[in-house]
């Protein structure tokens, strides 16, 4: 799903994240469904028979996808529990920017799901909701942090009150927290620099 973003942010001539998602999501099925078909017949079979006793293959996921310019301009699409800390600079300090990214915000928790179904043809076909969604714009943003649910509390509190002097010095705190939870985690640190630093 990532690289099919990915690549969507440079063949699609669009600002909307939403109709990027759109196009990755059509994008990943058409590719998953390439693949079963080319399955052998007999591993067909079984998908088939797997189906049809209701033991349906499905996966889901979150997301949280954003882009920012060297301008500080922010625009984010989040599904799910992921989080995203903005940071604005202020007299050489980290600041804060109270944005819905900080916190679970129960109008967009939820999960993108694709699901092996049969067709009306009785054709091996997949299926995908549209999940719920918010879209957030930010101007004026040095630094971002995002995050997986699978970040402990502990470094998440660190994160939105962060007691470093500077982004790079949070950044070497994080990368070094023990991680008290089992939960995959993904954390990204982004930080847009002028020319003299």
């Amino acid at each position: 799903m990532s690289n099919k973003l990915r690549l969507s942010f440079t063949q699609i001539a669009t600002t909307s994240l939403d109709a990027l998602l759109l196009q990755a999501v059509q994008e990943v099925k058409k590719d998953w469904l390439r693949q079963i078909q080319a399955l052998p017949t007999d591993e067909q079979v079984v998908l088939r028979a797997n189906i049809e006793q209701k033991n349906v293959p499905e996966c889901a996921t979150t997301l949280l996808i954003s882009k920012i310019s060297v301008n500080g301009e922010l625009t984010a699409y989040r599904s799910g529990d992921c989080k995203m800390v903005l940071y604005t600079h202020t007299n050489r300090k980290l600041k804060v920017m109270n944005t819905t990214l900080l916190s679970k915000n129960d109008s967009s928790n939820d999960r993108l799901f694709f699901r092996l179904v049969l067709n009306a043809q009785k054709e091996l076909d997949i299926q995908h909701n549209t999940p719920k969604y918010e879209i957030v714009k930010q101007a004026n943003v040095q630094s971002i942090i995002a995050f997986t649910d699978g970040i402990g509390l502990e470094s998440e509190s660190l994160l939105n009150k962060p007691r470093a002097e500077s982004f790079t010095d949070l950044r070497e705190e994080i990368v070094y927290h023990l991680q008290g939870t089992a939960d995959d985690k993904a954390i990204c640190f982004i930080q847009i620099k002028s020319g003299k630093e």
